[in-house]
């Protein structure tokens, strides 16, 4: 009788104990949060910012991890379950053929028409064509729009990007969308550079468009940086030159370089949808699973895992591991097109409820057209309309700009009045314009923004987050790896290809550095 109640006491004792160290977790990830908004929209400059982000997540997470008795260290924690695992199984039984299709599918894509080749048999031919066609409509149709949710970016030389966006709108739809792109291939035709980077990856993939533009672009910084140090020792350094580079490897960190809740939710999505894709094909090929769960630093999700019988994937036939290690990839590619039709459509049919956007003079070039009709003055003058185009936003003023032609009339209407100017010998009036977006319907336009925002990041990091799992890096456990490593028997081969694109990625990383 006296134990039946000292037992029942130390289940109370458990129960409020589990129910203070939730309190408390709530706590922590509470204030992390408020911090992390707080220096998101502080001042400061962004080494800093990212050093107070990477302090605080620190802090929160090594509490959280002595609170719960966690697994894991150094802010670092593992949350491990095997609640998904049934899901995932139940997942596996479901059109067995459609993920063994979009594992051969994702193969295509990785490898480009070297896929058939590097894989031989193990490729259908309906994946394949499907595949090739895919690589296609991503380079001429899907990756133009990445230019959109770049404005997002947190850094400057990457959010001047999305300023050049020519994107259709409400008005065109999707099919305007689309016009543009085509009519703007036949206008002003593929550059040799262009044409180049669309053979290399329909050759080889996205895999060898990585690596290739990971190479070329550390060779143009080495040169870069040899200019600069060459200027040090004629005592004339020129260290403007590194701030022109545009780097290709960024920390996208949601909070800093990227938004805060948008961010986050876009990278679970993402690393959930990604791993359990593994975990399918391995069900399928009849591989355990031990347990499945996210890697998280502080309160951030940094990864998602499903952890499979590794002895058991070594003993399956090559095509078998090259489709539990695609998989991933494959996910993310499908996700790319969902959520880029996603994004495409908030954009055209749901934003311009929502917002009003307004393009504005912002600047004029002396000695140009347009510095005889317009002043300093009118700097902030509302451009209703060019050459009778409705401009609602930077996009279609891209659109109405790119049809002007040397010498020809260009009509301005604006708010103080309509203008005639006659563009010059490179087709141009010589003015700059900015976007100016207002909500019109209070917290609606938050909660549109904040989907709009999380489409666009989503389909855009599913993309890189695919691609960048293609590199055959074994440090970080990168899928790539996998493959190289079961295709490839020469094991020194698979290190110097290693070594290659591991330098250039540390080497990629030196012009956001200098520049932050």
């Amino acid at each position: 009788m006296i134990s039946d109640k000292m037992a029942k006491l130390h289940i109370k004792k458990m129960n409020v104990n589990g129910v203070s160290s939730w309190i408390l977790t709530l706590f922590v990830v509470i204030a992390c949060l408020l911090v992390l908004v707080y220096s998101y929209y502080s001042n400061w400059n962004i080494a800093l910012r990212i050093m107070f982000f990477i302090a605080a997540l620190f802090l929160s997470g090594s509490a959280i991890t002595r609170i719960n008795g966690l697994e894991g260290g150094y802010g670092l924690y593992l949350l491990k379950t095997k609640k998904g695992i049934n899901f995932i199984d139940s997942l596996s039984k479901r059109a067995p053929w459609f993920w063994k299709g979009m594992a051969e599918w994702g193969l295509v894509i990785a490898f480009g028409f070297l896929s058939y080749p590097i894989f031989r048999k193990r490729i259908g031919w309906g994946a394949y064509i499907i595949g090739i066609l895919s690589i296609v409509v991503i380079l001429l149709f899907v990756l133009p729009a990445a230019c959109l949710p770049l404005g997002f970016f947190n850094i400057p030389q990457i959010k001047a990007l999305s300023e050049s966006c020519s994107i259709g709108t409400s008005q065109t739809g999707f099919i305007g969308y689309f016009s543009q792109i085509a009519s703007s291939i036949v206008s002003r035709g593929l550059t040799i550079n262009l044409i180049t980077i669309y053979l290399i990856t329909i050759i080889g993939g996205f895999s060898l468009f990585l690596i290739g533009v990971l190479v070329y672009s550390s060779l143009s910084i080495l040169y870069v940086v040899g200019i600069t140090l060459f200027g040090l020792v004629t005592s004339q350094p020129d260290y403007n030159v590194l701030h022109s580079v545009l780097p290709e490897v960024i920390p996208l960190v949601p909070g800093v370089t990227i938004p805060l809740l948008s961010g986050i939710a876009a990278f679970a999505f993402i690393l959930i949808v990604h791993e359990f894709s593994h975990g399918i094909l391995a069900r399928i090929s009849k591989v355990n699973i031990k347990s499945v769960g996210i890697a998280v630093f502080g309160i951030f999700p940094i990864g998602a895992f499903v952890e499979p019988d590794e002895k058991a994937i070594t003993k399956l036939s090559k095509r078998e591991q090259n489709n539990i290690s695609i998989a991933g990839v494959s996910a993310n590619i499908l996700f790319t097109f969902i959520f880029f039709a996603l994004m495409m459509c908030t954009l055209i049919y749901i934003i311009p409820h929502y917002f009003v956007n307004n393009i504005i003079l912002s600047g004029v070039i002396n000695n140009t057209p347009a510095s005889k009709v317009f002043s300093s003055n009118d700097i902030g003058t509302i451009i209703n309309s060019w050459n009778k185009i409705p401009l609602t936003n930077v996009s279609n003023f891209a659109y109405a700009v790119s049809l002007d032609k040397p010498g020809s009339r260009v009509y301005i209407g604006t708010n103080i009045g309509n203008y005639t100017i006659v563009a010059n010998s490179s087709g141009k009036i010589g003015v700059f314009i900015s976007q100016v977006s207002s909500p019109t319907k209070g917290i609606l336009s938050g909660i549109v923004n904040f989907f709009y925002a999380f489409f666009g990041l989503t389909f855009l990091l599913s993309f890189f987050v695919g691609i960048f799992n293609l590199l055959p890096i074994a440090v970080i456990g990168l899928d790539g790896y996998r493959i190289y490593k079961t295709e490839i028997r020469n094991k020194n081969v698979i290190k110097i290809i290693t070594a290659i694109v591991a330098l250039s990625i540390l080497i990629n990383i030196i012009p956001w550095i200098w520049n932050i």
